[in-house]
């Protein structure tokens, strides 16, 4: 990433996304842990993305503060077994506890999709974590068994001010006006996927908008998947309906649907990846990137 680069983006951020930062202030948005194994756990027939936490592989997590981390488990229970189940889990940095959650569990309606095993009712404590950044590792204790979790962010308001960068490729680029704001966002199709490049250690927010088609009506399911080389690093599976009021300038054959918002974590390097959309009907996904105006730096 080259310094004009660096420059031209700051400036779209100034003129373009300042209520877009305000929102993403007041809302959790979804953590990808680095290295995080990815499970798929249907609950009342819906599916929802979690990660495996078991007690030998701890999950990391990087988070720019300040803000609330929020953590979702839910135990993987014995087949057969009815008796309440104790664990704990716990939160480091480094070598010193931040926060240590014990709770006891009871089977649920909730089934890890790959196996049918059944999990645990959901469990879920907060921790503040203050201005900075923070290497956490999370860790699962006090139980033989292995849990399924999920890690949501919610930054303080008006904090972590974020740069939108431009990916190296793309299909086309469309523009939204959303609160008076033009938003450049970039689409990936099945013939020409996204590419991006990052480089570590960061967290890049990425902002996806499905684009429907005249055929296509009500809810919509999708994924959202990163590749590095021929390694899937996260898929992310989301849910939208069509937007209302909003269309691109450009591009008035297609209906973007409402925003989703995840974390995606750049471990320290260069990386490139290529963004591709799975389990749809649509043809396509607006797609928008930002990191930390701190981690440009990294780029030096």
């Amino acid at each position: 990433m080259s310094s004009m680069k660096i420059v031209r983006f700051t400036l779209v951020v100034l003129l373009f996304v300042p209520n877009l930062l305000s929102a993403a202030g007041r809302s959790s948005i979804t953590l990808i842990p680095i290295k995080g194994r990815p499970v798929m756990v249907l609950i009342n027939g819906n599916e929802k993305e979690y990660y495996l936490l078991t007690p030998l592989e701890p999950i990391g997590v990087r988070i720019d503060g300040p803000g609330r981390l929020s953590v979702m488990s839910r135990l993987k229970l014995p087949k057969g077994n009815a008796e309440a189940q104790k664990y704990t889990i716990l939160i480091k940095e480094g070598n010193n506890t931040v926060s240590a959650h014990t709770t006891q569990t009871d089977a649920s309606d909730a089934v890890l999709r790959s196996s049918n095993d059944v999990l645990g009712k959901s469990r879920k404590f907060s921790l503040n974590v203050p201005e900075g950044s923070f290497s956490y590792k999370i860790s699962l204790e006090d139980t033989p068994f292995d849990a399924v979790i999920k890690l949501l962010f919610q930054p303080s308001k008006g904090t972590n001010k974020l740069v939108a960068i431009e990916p190296l490729s793309y299909d086309r680029i469309v523009t939204a006006t959303i609160a008076e704001n033009l938003i450049a966002y970039y689409v990936s199709s099945k013939d020409r996927p996204v590419q991006f490049r990052a480089v570590g250690p960061t967290q890049v927010q990425i902002s996806t908008r499905l684009n429907y088609d005249e055929k296509m009506k009500g809810a919509q399911k999708y994924s959202v998947v990163f590749r590095e080389g021929k390694t899937i690093v996260a898929q992310r599976p989301l849910e939208t309906t069509k937007s209302v009021g909003l269309s691109y300038q450009e591009w008035k054959e297609v209906v973007p649907g409402k925003v989703n918002s995840l974390l995606l974590e750049v471990p320290a390097g260069q990386h490139t990846y290529e963004v591709t959309l799975s389990e749809t009907s649509a043809k396509s996904v607006s797609l928008r990137f930002s990191v930390p105006e701190k981690d440009l730096n990294n780029a030096r």
